[in-house]
């Protein structure tokens, strides 16, 4: 199982009660401010709200080159588990 099946797995099943906003980081050490995304062909478009330092507002990024996905927002627990997060009972 590659380390990309996790993180497409959260992005294709993205509650609609959650916006889709937060930070992604690349394999290559970017961080991307996102404010909306689209899912394709093994990919990733992410949205900015405002333009990179060359103007760049959507990129498309193949799911295997995401490290990590940060939410912006606070999750409720009903949210963390329609995501399938779930709190481990001691």
């Amino acid at each position: 199982m590659s380390g990309s099946t996790g993180i497409e797995s959260v992005l294709t099943t993205w509650p609609a009660t959650l916006q889709r906003r937060g930070v992604v980081g690349t394999l290559q050490g970017e961080q991307i401010v996102f404010s909306g995304f689209s899912l394709g062909h093994g990919c990733v478009l992410f949205q900015r709200a405002t333009p990179d330092s060359m103007g760049g507002r959507e990129i498309i990024l193949p799911f295997a080159q995401i490290a990590i996905l940060k939410l912006t927002d606070t999750l409720q627990a009903s949210t963390r588990k329609e995501m399938g997060f779930q709190t481990p009972t001691a």
